[in-house]
């Protein structure tokens, strides 16, 4: 058994956390490829209804620490936000911190990779390619077997989402003393929310008024019913999603994050509400928590964090030079695999090298192809940059398992 086999043999085909997760995940595809007959940008779409995936996870994992309380609007609410900021006022252009509520990476970590590659198993299953998807083990993270054409692909994973829109409850009106001891209504403060059990919970979508300004909209999840009730945000967002004004709006939302995401547009104050959004100009004095920025280079967005690059091309040099000079029945492919291509950072990081073609000789002192023998294997650097967005490809059957995504 060689290198490559021996890592195929040590993985598993990838399971959904539950059955309700997968049923979200089938459900999700099917409205994706639905909207892609009548010519919306799949790939964008894919990569929102990721988000929202994973944003299902995030709402199964809340506790009752960590909430906002904002009495900004009609009626006052309890907020869980995902960034460092009541996102009511981040809407209005004003900063209030407020900790993120965002589960550990260890928590979350197993998460956004099960379910990435949930999506493109079923990815496949729907478009009728007869590829098998696997989590690996070191050094892979996840490989792709296509048993009619020989082929298998060995991916590293990087995968983060753009976007956790926040949670909201209503609430009775908060007061407190001012200095002269009288009761006043309270503006912000956080708080403990005892509540989170049996009430009605909120998912917080932002949506362009006829002002053309982005004013919050609350879209029922349905309640939790206890702490270890962890369906109600699966059976939530399914549900909403057979609601067209809840589609339309947050893929609408989802698109432009997006852009204001990879073109940094502060003036749009949806910005503020993405993942690596930064610190803003004008941040109050109040500004408090030790926190400089809403949201930090930590959570870039899908493979966009340098530091993910930088891992990312080491492992899969290491991939190839590990598996490609091996004797095997089967096609042997690696690559990078992602929910969202590297926005920021292609031009810099990736670019100068996604054609980058190598080889391994002990020949020193070689300056040109024609001094090697005649016979000597080159190999691609990446095969395929594999994502929702984009897809790089250097290779015939990379290009055709995704060109759906193209």
């Amino acid at each position: 058994m060689n290198w490559i086999e021996n890592i195929i043999r040590r993985s598993t085909p990838i399971a959904a956390g539950s059955e309700l997760e997968k049923q979200l995940v089938v459900r999700l595809i099917d409205i994706a490829s639905k909207r892609n007959n009548v010519g919306s940008s799949f790939g964008e779409t894919m990569a929102a209804f990721y988000d929202l995936a994973i944003s299902a996870v995030y709402y199964t994992n809340i506790t009752n620490s960590g909430w906002l309380y904002c009495n900004e609007g009609t009626t006052p609410k309890l907020i869980l936000p995902f960034v460092n900021c009541c996102p009511i006022h981040a809407l209005k252009g004003d900063f209030v911190f407020h900790k993120s509520s965002k589960p550990t990476s260890a928590k979350i970590g197993q998460a956004t990779t099960r379910v990435l590659l949930l999506f493109y198993q079923e990815l496949f299953n729907v478009f009728n390619k007869n590829i098998q998807v696997l989590k690996a083990t070191e050094p892979a993270d996840a490989v792709f077997i296509d048993k009619v054409n020989n082929s298998v692909f060995f991916g590293e994973i990087k995968s983060s989402p753009l976007l956790t829109p926040a949670l909201a409850m209503e609430c009775e009106p908060l007061t407190t003393f001012d200095k002269e001891g009288n009761i006043i209504s309270m503006a912000h403060k956080p708080v403990d929310n005892p509540y989170v059990n049996k009430n009605e919970l909120f998912i917080i979508i932002p949506k362009k008024s006829n002002k053309n300004k982005w004013e919050p909209v609350y879209y029922s999840i349905g309640t939790k019913q206890s702490n270890t009730d962890n369906d109600y945000a699966y059976n939530g967002i399914i549900k909403l999603l057979g609601n067209e004004d809840f589609l339309n709006t947050y893929l609408d939302y989802w698109k432009s994050s997006f852009v204001a995401y990879g073109t940094k547009s502060e003036s749009d104050n949806i910005f503020w509400l993405t993942n690596a959004c930064g610190k803003p100009s004008n941040l109050p004095e109040d500004w408090t928590g030790g926190v400089t920025c809403i949201s930090d280079e930590k959570t870039s967005v899908g493979m966009d964090r340098t530091d993910d690059i930088k891992k990312g091309i080491y492992q899969v040099l290491k991939l190839g030079s590990e598996g490609k000079g091996i004797k095997s029945t089967l096609h042997y492919k690696v690559g990078i695999v992602s929910n969202i291509h590297p926005v920021r950072h292609f031009d810099v990081y990736l670019k100068p090298i996604k054609d980058l073609i190598w080889t391994i000789s002990e020949i020193e002192g070689i300056t040109y192809a024609k001094e090697l023998p005649p016979d000597q294997p080159v190999y691609n650097l990446f095969d395929g940059i594999i994502t929702f967005t984009k897809v790089y490809s250097r290779d015939k059957w990379v290009s055709n398992l995704l060109a759906m995504l193209k």
